[in-house]
């Protein structure tokens, strides 16, 4: 991951090879339960879910981020996770993803968007990874009737420090007035703010 510092003063520090899921660690509130021991603690907590869990939160609230950094941690443990992300109008699980995750050696199946499977692909999904011994954790925007692992959340102070970490202590081209307005414009969608910010810093820069 490169650092505000790694940024050259023609660089956007919200382009997407800065800012994509992953590039910036997921910010945990200070008040939630998984804060002292983060990424590990919910770690632990999947292990002692069951077989199925969820994931969820709105639209930009860091469920993509934080599936990047779990599968990190749960890589140095020895377990292998296999990831597929699903897409508006997207019913089903892709085609042959069985042999895959098989071939991948998968203990953890995650799929990202389950709500835009139907309710036969669901039941399919959740069969074939009984049936394989598989652990089953997904992310959805409302809750989809399994064991929470997590629920994601954004608020401006958490924006604050995303932002915080994108730009050099020397950058004054954005300010805290417009890392709000630009949080207020997204309705807290994170990501989307980060877009906004995108377009500010061309702005400022030109002028």
């Amino acid at each position: 991951m490169k650092s505000a510092a790694d940024h050259t003063t023609s660089s956007n520090p919200f382009s997407t090879r800065f800012t994509r899921p992953g590039a910036v660690p997921f910010q945990f509130a200070p008040q939630a339960g998984t804060a002292k021991h983060g990424l590990d603690a919910l770690v632990d907590k999947l292990s002692g879910l069951g077989r199925r869990s969820q994931i969820i939160g709105p639209h930009g609230s860091g469920k993509s981020t934080l599936l990047s950094q779990l599968i990190a941690v749960l890589a140095r443990r020895g377990l292998q996770a296999w990831l597929v992300s699903l897409h508006d109008g997207q019913r089903r699980m892709p085609s042959g993803w069985v042999a895959v995750a098989e071939h991948a050696g998968a203990w953890l199946v995650i799929v990202d968007g389950y709500e835009q499977l139907n309710a036969c692909s669901r039941l399919a999904l959740r069969f074939s990874c009984r049936r394989r011994g598989w652990q089953l954790l997904v992310t959805a925007h409302q809750d989809v009737g399994l064991p929470t692992l997590f629920h994601t959340s954004t608020d401006l102070a958490t924006a604050r420090s995303i932002v915080a970490q994108l730009l050099t202590a020397s950058d004054q081209k954005i300010d805290e007035r417009c890392i709000a307005d630009s949080f207020a414009a997204a309705q807290g969608n994170v990501r989307e703010m980060l877009f906004e910010l995108y377009d500010r810093y061309e702005q400022r820069t030109r002028q």
